[in-house]
């Protein structure tokens, strides 16, 4: 049986790359806006009580500590769309994997509930 990236086990450090995409028809961009991101990626302790509800922490706890990951916020990009797909970066794909990310995430100000996915993509 032939197992896509998207199905081996996670265990170790995984680099990966958050891409901030700004749509400047629709989007008010915060002035510190990949401080935000990495917050939410390393350390954010706006969860009850403060507990910390980063991504980071969410893949430790969920692995039993055996996965984890660098996040590298790379530099914003704007685009004049509304709907941006999830693909439509994939020209990036091979400059980022041959510069060791296991994955990447575009990261976009369309508030809750407003993300998705695509799992056999990078």
């Amino acid at each position: 049986m032939i197992r896509s990236a998207a199905m081996v086990p996670w265990r170790g450090s995984r680099k990966i790359a958050f891409l901030p995409v700004a749509r400047p028809q629709i989007d008010y961009v915060p002035p510190d806006w990949p401080a935000q991101i990495e917050r939410r990626i390393y350390y954010d302790p706006s969860g009850p009580s403060g507990a910390d509800v980063s991504l980071r922490t969410y893949i430790h706890t969920t692995s039993s500590g055996r996965a984890d990951l660098e996040g590298v916020v790379l530099p914003m990009v704007e685009i004049n769309q509304i709907d941006v797909p999830v693909d439509r970066f994939a020209s990036r794909t091979a400059d980022l994997r041959s510069q060791g990310f296991a994955a990447g995430a575009l990261v976009m100000l369309g508030g809750v509930g407003a993300g998705s996915a695509d799992c056999p993509g990078f």
